[in-house]
C-alpha cells in the first residue's frame, strides 16, 4: 500500500493506469484483485507513521493471546494515536467499508516513542 517502496510517482501512476494497483487515498496503494483487512492498513499506517498508532484495549489483549472470552460476533478495533497527530485520511476512508467498527481513541499520557506493532 504504501508509494515509497522505491517505486517513482511515474511508475506509480504507469501502474495505476494499466490496471495493477488503485490508490486508496494520497500517498497509499493497494493491489486491484487485494482485499486489505483492517491489520493490513493498521501495519501500513504504522510504517508511515512509526511510534503514533498502536492497537490498545481488549484489542491489544486479543492479540497478545490474552482474550478471555471467545467473540460470538465481530468485536470492536481500539486504535490510540498521539494527540498531536491525526488520523490520515486514506486509512479513516479505507477503514470505513471494512467491516469491523474501528474506535479511534487519541491519548497524550505516553511517549511517542512507545507503541505496540501487530
Amino acid at each position: 500500500m504504501k508509494s515509497t517502496q522505491n517505486l517513482s510517482h511515474s511508475n506509480l501512476a504507469g501502474y495505476e493506469k494499466s490496471g495493477w494497483i488503485e490508490r486508496v487515498g494520497s500517498g497509499a496503494f493497494k493491489r486491484v484483485a487485494d482485499d486489505v483487512s483492517w491489520e493490513g492498513a493498521l501495519y501500513e499506517l504504522q510504517n508511515q507513521h512509526p511510534g503514533i498508532f498502536h492497537i490498545g484495549g481488549c484489542t491489544a489483549v486479543e492479540f497478545s493471546g490474552a482474550a478471555h472470552f471467545i467473540p460470538m460476533c465481530q468485536a470492536r478495533v481500539f486504535l490510540f494515536f498521539n494527540a498531536r497527530k491525526g488520523l490520515p485520511l486514506w486509512f479513516g476512508n479505507y477503514t470505513k467499508s471494512i467491516a469491523t467498527e474501528l474506535v479511534y481513541l487519541q491519548y497524550s499520557i505516553l511517549p511517542t516513542t512507545w507503541y505496540h506493532s501487530i
